[in-house]
């Protein structure tokens, strides 16, 4: 199973057309970016961008990009028809010793 977090992080490191502008999207480092598309190859065996001379996905990436970009597309589709999935819903944690429970 690929981790959607990776996957997100190719396709912004894409779409921005660069590592530190895809970090500055998602709200993490250029190095958190690169050590997730790092992890992303691992998992795969084989590289998912070609870096030089301009950025751009290999065919595997392509297929990964592919793949998230239908994933979106279903959220998106699934949020419409469904509206309160947008929507956290409301957590009360209550924390309760050991005697009161006994009782």
């Amino acid at each position: 199973m690929i981790d959607y977090k990776l996957l997100e992080a190719l396709a912004t490191v894409v779409e921005c057309g660069g590592f530190e502008r895809a970090g500055d999207s998602l709200g993490l480092s250029q190095s958190a970016i690169s050590q997730r598309i790092r992890t992303l190859e691992i998992r795969l065996g084989q590289p998912v961008l070609v870096r030089s001379p301009a950025l751009k996905a290999t065919p595997a990436g392509q297929r990964l990009l592919n793949h998230v970009q239908q994933v979106q597309l279903l959220e998106r589709d699934l949020a419409r028809s469904l509206p309160t999935l947008d929507q956290p819903s409301a957590r009360l944690r209550i924390a309760l010793n050991a005697d009161s429970l006994a009782t």
